[in-house]
This record gives structure tokens, sequence and C-alpha cells, in this order.
């Protein structure tokens, strides 16, 4: 049973006593028919669309069946090597950036050493130069490409490496006749020299 079924019931059983309850029955009916004309609009209009719709995917079709009619064996021949080389291509961009992934993966543990490790601060100096993924993201082969030509121009620099030094300082620079003090060499050349 509809809802004007159920209203015309409703007004049969009230009778006409009921003038305000048959008044409110009334505005419910005429919503009701507002609604369903909207709806009844709507569903049109829908319809109109999705036989627009199967109407353009007909006329794509047709025009593409015409083009595969109008090439030739050669064009065909043409566009399946163009499709394989395509295939190459997009086959060498994922392994090449699948590479630098793995590279900057290697790289970027630098950037998470241990508070122990001498070069703890420097690293943490230029963590900014860096882009660094936030929770669930990834880095784009670009990002990735940027940071590891960041991280090899830190590392020609000598911006990594760990300084060494001997206790005492370093032996001068091109003095290699210069006997070098606490060294048994050193000892013996300078006795040698003084007799």
């Amino acid at each position: 049973m509809n809802i004007k079924e159920s209203l015309d019931k409703l007004k049969t059983l009230l009778g006409a006593d009921a003038s305000d309850a048959l008044s409110i029955i009334s505005d419910i009916e005429r919503q009701n028919q507002d609604r369903d004309r909207a709806m009844k609009a709507a569903n049109k209009e829908s319809e109109e669309r999705r036989i627009e719709l199967e109407e353009k995917d007909a006329v794509i079709k047709s025009k593409d069946d015409e083009i595969a009619k109008t090439l030739s064996p050669e064009a065909k021949a043409e566009i399946a090597e163009l499709r394989k080389i395509k295939e190459a291509h997009e086959a060498l961009l994922t392994a090449k950036a699948a590479e630098t992934l793995a590279s900057w993966t290697e790289k970027a543990k630098l950037l998470s050493i241990d508070k122990t490790d001498k070069r703890y601060e420097k690293v943490e100096k230029i963590k900014g130069k860096f882009i660094l993924p936030t929770e669930g993201q990834e880095l784009t082969p670009d990002q990735i490409a940027k940071n590891i030509e960041t991280y090899d121009l830190l590392t020609e620099a000598g911006y990594f490496a760990v300084e060494t030094q001997k206790p005492g300082g370093a032996p001068p620079a091109n003095n290699a006749d210069v006997p070098q003090p606490g060294s048994t060499l050193g000892y013996v050349q300078s006795i040698s020299k003084t007799q």
C-alpha cells in the first residue's frame, strides 16, 4: 500500500468531524505529489543523459572502427613497434627509478646515525637540505634524484668525512726528510746527521 492509499483510508476512518486532521493530510498529499513530480523529472533527465552517453559511445566506437579499417598494414606494424618501444621505455624508467630508490635508501641511512657518531652534529645541521617523506608518504623519483645530488655534492666536498688526527698533531706537509718526534726512525736520522 502506498502513501496515497494510506492517507485515503485514514480520511475515511476520521470522517468529516476531523477537519484539522484532514487539512494536515491534504498538505501531506500535496508534498507527496510534489516529490513524485520531482522524482519523475529527475529520472527522465537521468534517462536522457544515459541515452545521450550511449549515443556518444556508439559514435566513438564507430570512429575507432573506421580508423582501424583505414590503417594500412605498414601503419599497423609501425603502431605495434611504437607500442613495444613505449613498453621498453617504461620498463627502463621503472628499473632506473628502482635503482635510484635503492641508492637513496642506502645513502639516507647516514641521516639517521646514532648520536654517538662524530658526524651526528654535522648531519643534523644539513638534514633540512634533503626532502624527507612524512608518515605514509613516498618520495617521487625527482625528489629522490635531488636528494642524491645534494648528498653527492656534500660527499665530494668532504662534509661527511670524519676528521682523524693522531695525538701530537700531524706531520708538516712536504717534509719527508724531517724526523718526526717520538719515532725511532726520526731518532736514528737525527743521530746520523749530527755525526
